[in-house]
Formats: structure tokens, C-alpha cells, sequence
């Protein structure tokens, strides 16, 4: 039976996630709570991108365009009335009925306030409300909901139902360096998942399977490179493989099949396709502090100390790697807090668990203890002042 822990490599080419500047998000519920709507909202902007209304007079009515991945955001506010928009797909040439199909699918599920509308043979994502009924987290809510699935949507709709881009995304493609690193990343990981998924099912391993499964779609997940369809088809795989609703077998299989379908039967090109730099408005990950991150950790503790204190080392390494990749997905971490996760699992890659174990409950207890520096090229102060 495999013994040591499998590997672990940051990213090479790094993502640039919209900085939340909290002071606007006091702002923002103290202008709602007074009933200055439109104040409330302006400072909802600025809290989820301080570059949103550059140029701009946000004293007088606006309207704005700007990137997120591919899609375009058009956020418009007068005294009365707050909208987003996102033009999103031509349907002129599409099979349209597969397409409208979905379309409506999407409506009910997983949109929850916006909407996608067909006008004039062109998909638009829409909302449009009364500045009275925005609170701040509503603004919030459906600004991160439009450009999260306005940019994932569209690479699966053009490849599944011949739908037509309104406009060509603002991507950067990787440097022929970094795409290549990008690819041999991947290969690897491909041999690593293929041995492991082996050793834990021919030893009747479920739970270890069901673990290192999570584990690569996390770890692919938070390639801030992957974009388009895989990024789509990653998430989907994620929403499946933690729906307690389902079958865990069904789910074990569900995952396994994605993630050897990807690493053994994807080519360099089509990988590539989904593998580029992109703008974004916001940043999708939740916000985090050091309570927060202090918070989570001490709710899961007990499933890593109790087998630790039992002597299974193997049980702990592996619930400790799979918080931390899992943190680095949902979570905007400080920069400090990123670099001991990166850390920690970098020194725990291929050492034998009890080993590992040990390492990874250093970086555990440091955070959970608050210890953590906020290490940023930030002036000194910055952090402490943003999250205190």
C-alpha cells in the first residue's frame, strides 16, 4: 500500500484575484440601513473592485463595461433603477432548440436572480431592479452570479450547441514556457491519480479513493490558469462529487471518470484551449481573515487530532491536505496564509504520512492559532488595517 503522500506543486504562472476592500463594505450597509440606496450601492462597486468605476462620477447616473474572463459586464446606475447586463451568445446559427432547452434549465438552476434572455437572436444575461430593494449584499449577489457564469457558460454553449461569441474575449495567452509547464503539470498529476486510485481500490480503500478524487479536483480548480469548458466541467465534477444526495458510489465513479477521462484521454491542444490568462471584475473566491480561516479550522479539528491521537497518521495527513487545497479553492487567502498552505504541502509531497502528518498539523495549528503573518508587498500596516 502506498504510504507516503502524494505530491503537491503551486502554480507556476499565478491568477491576480480583485482585492475586497472591506472599509466599503461597512460603507455600503451603513448607506442601506440609512436609506441613501444608490450611496449603498456605489460603495458595493468600490468594495468588489476599487478599478470598477475608474474614470467615472459616480455622483451622476453611470454606466459602465468591464472584463470578467470572456464575458463582457455592463453595470448601469441612475437615482431609480441598478442593472447588469452581460451580452453573452448569438444564437443566429445555433441548434436551437437543444440550446434554448438548456437555456431554460439554467434559469431555474443554478441561476437564482439574474436570468439569461433571448433578444434579437442574441443570449443576454439581465437583472434590473429598483435601487429601494439593493441591499448590499443583493448588488453583491448578483454581480458575482452574472460574471461566474456568464464566462462559463459561453465556451460550453458555442462547443455543445454551435452558438457564435458576441465579442473576442480579453485573454493573454501563456508564454510557449508556460504552456508547456502547464501540460507537464498536468501529465503528472495524471500518473500520480492513476497510481494512488490503483493502490486504494485494490486494498478496498473507498474512503481514500473518495479523498484523493476530491483532492485532484481541487488541486485542478485552483490552477488560476484553467478557464473555458474545463474550468466549467471541474466545477460541475465538484458539484456532483460532494452531493450527499446522491449515491457515494455513484459519485466515487462520477469523479474517477472525469479525472481519467481528462489525464488520459485529452491532448495537448484541446488542453491548451481552456489554458490563458483573463481579467477579472470580481473575485468569485469567498473573503477571508485570519477569524474566519480560525473559525473553520477549529470546526474540523476533531477529524484531524482524533486520529492523530489514535495513531493513524495516514487519516490526519490526508484530512489536512484536503482542508488546505479545499481552502485555497473556496477562499481569497491573504498572501501570508497562501504561502504557508503552498508551503507546508510542498514539504508533506512524497514523504511517508506520519511525516507529513506532522508537517501539516504545524501549518494547521499556526493558523488556527492566528499566527500567520500577512505578508504583502502592501506597505506595513495595510492588511492589519483591512482586516483587524
Amino acid at each position: 500500500m502506498l504510504t507516503v503522500m502524494p505530491g503537491y506543486k503551486r502554480p507556476d504562472t499565478m491568477g491576480i484575484e480583485p482585492a475586497l476592500d472591506l472599509l466599503q463594505w461597512d460603507r455600503a450597509v451603513e448607506a442601506h440601513d440609512q436609506g441613501k440606496h444608490r450611496d449603498a450601492i456605489v460603495a458595493v462597486l468600490r468594495y468588489i473592485n476599487g478599478d470598477m468605476l475608474k474614470g467615472v462620477n459616480p455622483a451622476k447616473p453611470f454606466e459602465v463595461v468591464r472584463s470578467h474572463g470572456s464575458a463582457n459586464i455592463t453595470i448601469a446606475l441612475d437615482d431609480n433603477s441598478f442593472s447588469v447586463r452581460a451580452p453573452f451568445l448569438s444564437v443566429e446559427n445555433a441548434q436551437r432548440i437543444p440550446l434554448l432547452r438548456k437555456v431554460a434549465e439554467v434559469n431555474f438552476n443554478p441561476l437564482t436572480l439574474s436570468q439569461i434572455a433571448l433578444k434579437n437572436e442574441e443570449l443576454w444575461f439581465c437583472f434590473t431592479a429598483d435601487v429601494t430593494v439593493c441591499h448590499p449584499f443583493k448588488v453583491y449577489d448578483i454581480i458575482n452570479e452574472i460574471c461566474r457564469f456568464a464566462d462559463d457558460f459561453d465556451d460550453e454553449f458555442i462547443e455543445k450547441y454551435n452558438a457564435t461569441a458576441l465579442s473576442e474575449p480579453k485573454t493573454t495567452p501563456l508564454s510557449d514556457k508556460q504552456q508547456q509547464a502547464a501540460w507537464s503539470d498536468l501529465q503528472s498529476m495524471g500518473e500520480e491519480f492513476t497510481r494512488y486510485i490503483a493502490d486504494f481500490e485494490q486494498n478496498r480503500m473507498l474512503g481514500s479513493a473518495w479523498d484523493m478524487i476530491a483532492i485532484h479536483l481541487f488541486r485542478l480548480g485552483n490552477l488560476p490558469y484553467v478557464h473555458g469548458t474545463l474550468r466549467t466541467n471541474i466545477e460541475d465534477a465538484l458539484g456532483v462529487h460532494y452531493n450527499d444526495r446522491l449515491d457515494g458510489a455513484y459519485r466515487l465513479d462520477k469523479g474517477k471518470a472525469f479525472l481519467n477521462g481528462l489525464y488520459q484521454n485529452t491532448s495537448e491542444a484541446d488542453f491548451l484551449k481552456s489554458v490563458y490568462q483573463a481579467d477579472k471584475l470580481i473575485s468569485t473566491k469567498r473573503r477571508s481573515n485570519p477569524d474566519i480561516i480560525a473559525g473553520l479550522l477549529d470546526e474540523q479539528k476533531d477529524h484531524v487530532l482524533k486520529p492523530l491521537h489514535d495513531g493513524s497518521s495516514f487519516a490526519a495527513a490526508y484530512s489536512m491536505y484536503l482542508i488546505f487545497v479545499r481552502m485555497l479553492y473556496d477562499f481569497n487567502l491573504q498572501p501570508g496564509y497562501q504561502h504557508e498552505i503552498y508551503t507546508a504541502l510542498e514539504k508533506g509531497a512524497g514523504k511517508e504520512c506520519n511525516v507529513a502528518a506532522n508537517l501539516y498539523w504545524a501549518c494547521y495549528e499556526k493558523m488556527l492559532r492566528k499566527q500567520v503573518p500577512t505578508r504583502s508587498s502592501a506597505k506595513p500596516g495595510f492588511f492589519s488595517k483591512l482586516f483587524g
